[in-house]
């Protein structure tokens, strides 16, 4: 399978509805987010209509071949968790560690084939960041008799908030109001010939930039040019649909903006140079 984890669950045809439980047996979290890593509760191999993969690996009832099943059905119950807990599979950036319990006979020695099932399907969501660390421990017995059980450590993408669009042209706007005070009018293009998608494209780049910023992924000094051009120019444009809609203060902040964006890809250009 390719493309993201939400796309290779459908493309695998991986059913996960109906798998997290409505009435865990103990008081816990089935996540705990720290930071950007997720520790994921016990895992149990709960079915789409809610029965459990039962019995004690290496015994008449339950063969090596049971014991793999359940722990298939553990991996999607952890997937569907995560999914639950997180909102989209796509933010799982790699899985860290998983620990598998193994519920088997005295004489049964193959947990880590039993546990290579469930490996093996987060690989098959993740990629190569589902390979993870792993322990496979084999136990006398586990809750409600399951055959197999399993917790991870999990790092995720940090979620980046969302900002409406009317916010962020709002904070523009009072940005723009400040920075007017200290400078002076002259003559620039009228709102005319702002064009919407220029204004579109501007507020795409920005949230984009903001959303590179917070994950640390672009450079200060690229984040320090790039930031205050387009900024600048998202400024221009804000208060020129606010001197459309009549507002007194856009004539003279107007040109400011467009100072400010011409002064900005100065500076940038000087440093490329």
């Amino acid at each position: 399978p390719e493309g993201t984890p939400e796309e290779r669950v459908a493309q695998l045809g991986l059913e996960l509805d109906g798998r997290v439980p409505t009435n865990p047996q103990g008081i816990y979290h089935p996540v705990v987010l720290v930071g950007n890593l997720a520790y994921v509760s016990g895992q149990i191999p709960r079915n789409p209509d809610g029965s459990l993969v039962t019995g004690v690996v290496g015994t008449a009832g339950a063969d090596e071949e049971r014991g793999r099943e359940a722990a298939t059905a553990v991996g999607l119950t952890m997937l569907a968790t995560l999914r639950s807990q997180l909102g989209s599979l796509d933010r799982v950036k790699r899985v860290v560690k998983v620990s598998a319990f193994v519920a088997s006979a005295p004489d049964f020695e193959r947990q880590p084939a039993v546990c290579n099932a469930l490996s093996e399907l987060l690989i098959d969501v993740f990629g190569p960041a589902g390979k993870s660390s792993r322990s496979a421990v084999g136990v006398a017995a586990l809750p409600l008799g399951i055959s197999v059980e399993a917790e991870a450590l999990v790092e995720i993408e940090p979620k980046v908030p969302s900002v409406p669009h009317d916010v962020l042209l709002s904070c523009v706007w009072a940005a723009c109001l400040r920075r007017v005070m200290t400078s002076r009018e002259a003559d620039w293009p009228s709102p005319g010939e702002m064009q919407q998608r220029e204004l579109r494209k501007l507020l795409r780049g920005l949230v984009r930039a903001l959303a590179q910023a917070a994950e640390g992924r672009a450079s200060a000094s690229a984040r320090a040019a790039d930031g205050d051009a387009g900024v600048w120019r998202l400024a221009g444009h804000a208060v020129a649909v606010g001197r459309a809609a009549g507002r007194p203060a856009a004539d003279t902040a107007l040109p400011t903006a467009h100072h400010g964006a011409h002064a900005a890809d100065q500076r940038r250009g000087r440093a490329a140079a």
